[in-house]
């Protein structure tokens, strides 16, 4: 399901747009062009990523991109996101009907750009073939890459439960039933919104004692427990801490409550 920015100025919603590589936002550039003091003239583009994933870079802006009150430099384009610009808010959504543009005109002068119908140009066809394309020559180095390198499921006993409590992901929750689990700003199972991670921060698998094994590739970035280590093995029997930069994820037990 394509994803759309909802373009809100205090709490009205007063544009939608496709998201899409190339789109541009800005005051006086853009594809979405917001009137305000506080927005540069170009100030983010859509880019994509190795993994295919959509992410919002800011382009040297003044101000930057806001996610959850934090300044960041980038972020991944996810369902649910909120990012903010000045006085406008980007709610990124999946799209449940066709979008005319802008829903009205409320007076405000801040949003520009005529309407126009969500993935009804040929341009926009052509772009959703050639992601479609790109997509899928990743897959396919992607499986050459790793066909060898294959590690075998096995079911987290119990299940875990991964909850952020610092940083601009505060209040994110996973259940994690199984394992092996990657996390970071770059993977496409556990996608963190740290601008200062690493690509891929940690991994945890199961062990054959129903334990967790942590592993990281960047010791120095990645703290466990506040400890510098590569490689851990967890029980799990109390909350351990993994902290990223400003980001803090504690790895619980999902307690059965029958």
């Amino acid at each position: 399901m394509p994803l759309v920015i909802q373009v809100y100025i205090k709490e009205k919603q007063e544009a939608k747009y496709p998201v899409y590589r190339g789109l541009l936002i800005g005051r006086k550039r853009g594809h979405i062009r917001i009137e305000d003091s506080k927005v540069s003239s170009t100030h983010a583009r859509v880019d994509e990523d190795e993994f295919g994933q959509l992410v919002l870079v800011d382009l040297n802006s003044s101000n930057g991109l806001v996610v959850k009150g934090e300044k960041v430099s980038r972020v991944v384009l996810t369902h649910g996101i909120i990012i903010s610009l000045g006085r406008a808010e980007l709610h990124v959504v999946y799209e449940d009907e066709p979008s005319q543009g802008p829903l009205s005109d409320l007076g405000t002068g801040l949003i520009t750009e005529p309407r126009f119908k969500i993935t009804s140009s040929p341009a926009e066809k052509d772009l959703d073939v050639k992601r479609r394309q790109d997509l899928s020559l990743w897959l396919q180095k992607l499986t050459l890459s790793t066909r060898d390198k294959v590690r075998p499921v096995q079911p987290f006993r119990p299940p875990l439960r991964l909850e952020v409590v610092t940083g601009i992901q505060v209040g994110d929750i996973w259940t994690l039933g199984y394992g092996p689990r990657q996390a970071g700003p770059h993977s496409v199972d556990l996608c963190l919104h740290e601008p200062k991670a690493p690509d891929l921060c940690f991994t945890l698998s199961p062990t054959t004692k129903d334990g967790i094994l942590f592993e990281t590739a960047y010791p120095d970035q990645v703290l466990l427990n506040g400890a510098s280590k590569r490689s851990e093995e967890l029980m799990g029997t109390e909350s351990d801490l993994i902290a990223i930069f400003d980001t803090t994820i504690r790895i619980s037990r999902v307690c059965d409550s029958n």
